[in-house]
């Protein structure tokens, strides 16, 4: 059932995500095309691709998180719900499969922008991605303290990114708990909830590395691991909400 669950759950995205996607690498490749054919002149229809293709590559980010958080509502909390909560799946196995599949979105739309640079870059003659990988590739050879910091980033943001994931699905459940102005609460808890935890966190940080100077010399990565136990935090306590929200506090929109 859970394989099911993502399946639609895969194509109710894929559905938006996906033509999303390869409308901005179209851009792209028009953009690079009408600035070769061009010969460098600027012209009105290169500027209007090439704004158009900027847009796009932000948009694409940003309507990544809106769809994610909107399908969750919509497959949770509106009138469907009825179905999804129907379902012979546990509170556990439903965020599970929301949260990877929005993560997918998420890291598609990321492929899309560096494919969108790439395929400019290579209409133009520039290696883009290629380059950067070789550089990148370099730095570790060269510099182990620095790669390890490539490395540890790189497990960082995914975590990262899941953990917010959570939250912001928190948030929208947390529109649960009133009758009335639920996007309102959401929207507001989703504002509090991110200053409490930056603010937070920012006195922790502070804290711990005024007090810690020589374990953060000992341990080059001590920062990160904090960065991380952080969103961990933040993920798990995002988690036991929404478990606390889908047993006890769904109130279905009629």
């Amino acid at each position: 059932m859970v394989a099911k669950l993502l399946k639609h759950d895969f194509i109710a995205l894929g559905r938006i995500i996906l033509p999303t996607g390869i409308a901005v690498l179209v851009f792209a490749l028009l953009s690079s095309l009408s600035g070769l054919i061009s010969n460098g002149n600027v012209t009105l229809l290169q500027a209007l691709l090439t704004a158009v293709f900027g847009i796009g590559v932000t948009a694409i980010f940003i309507l990544s998180y809106v769809v994610c958080v909107k399908h969750f509502y919509d497959s949770v909390f509106s009138r469907r719900g009825y179905l999804t909560l129907a379902l012979p799946v546990t509170p556990m196995q439903l965020l599970f499969s929301k949260v990877l599949v929005s993560f997918v979105a998420i890291l598609f739309s990321c492929l899309v922008a560096v494919g969108s640079l790439e395929i400019y870059g290579l209409v133009n003659g520039v290696e883009i991605v290629g380059t950067l990988v070789n550089g990148i590739l370099s730095l570790l050879g060269q510099n182990q303290m620095l790669g390890g910091w490539i490395i540890y980033l790189l497990v960082y943001f995914p975590i990262s990114a899941v953990c917010s994931l959570f939250f912001m699905f928190a948030c929208v459940a947390a529109g649960q708990l009133v009758n009335k102005h639920r996007f309102a609460l959401s929207a507001g808890v989703f504002v509090l909830g991110n200053w409490i935890f930056n603010l937070l966190t920012s006195l922790l940080n502070q804290i711990i590395l005024t007090g810690s100077a020589s374990l953060a010399e000992a341990a080059p990565y001590f920062v990160i691991t904090v960065w991380l136990a952080e969103s961990i935090i933040l993920g798990v306590g995002s988690i036991f909400f929404l478990r606390y929200i889908l047993k006890n506090k769904v109130n279905l929109l009629a």
